[in-house]
């Protein structure tokens, strides 16, 4: 019914070139580093606050060990040197 048309390709129509050229190429660098330095910010920002919470719990964990050894021995723990 229909017939399919064949096309006549060139030797230069079969070799040509689909790539990014530099300026593409520095444009998606840049982009990526900016990107990584922002995710790279946040990520040592949330660690930092994660230490300090995990300090915080440490502590309140020693002040209720000292007050379960208050209420135990009746007086805090001596210190020598």
């Amino acid at each position: 019914m229909f017939k399919k048309a064949k096309k006549s390709i060139n030797k230069e129509q079969c070799f040509v070139w689909f790539g990014f050229n530099m300026m593409e190429i520095i444009v998606v660098v840049t982009i990526f580093g900016m990107i990584s330095s922002v995710i790279f910010v946040a990520i040592s920002d949330i660690r930092n606050k994660a230490l300090n919470v995990k300090r915080l719990d440490d502590i309140e964990n020693i002040r209720e060990a000292l007050r379960f050894y208050k209420k135990d021995i009746g007086s805090y723990p001596l210190v020598f040197r």
